[in-house]
């Protein structure tokens, strides 16, 4: 085990977007290490100010051949506004 002294980022100060540990280890890796890690979170979920865009997208997604979602909110949201 590392002496206090001997962890490189000892006195640093890192902003992490928050995770489940079991999916984004970074928290730990970087605590271990010596550093003080802070959640930041870098997204705000929120209703879109026009839903005119999904709708015509849903409205013609039979001609996408993919359909890509950034997260698991996006999908949830996707399909209540589907249905």
């Amino acid at each position: 085990m590392m002496a206090p002294t001997e962890k490189p980022l000892v006195g640093k100060r890192i902003l992490v977007p928050p995770a489940r540990p079991e999916i984004n280890p970074l928290f730990r890796i970087l605590e271990r290490e010596g550093a003080e890690v802070l959640e930041f979170p870098a997204l705000r979920v929120a209703p879109p100010e026009d839903y005119d865009p999904m709708d015509r997208a849903i409205r013609q997604l039979k001609s996408f051949e993919w359909t890509i979602f950034s997260g698991s909110n996006c999908v949830v949201n996707f399909f209540d506004r589907r249905r």
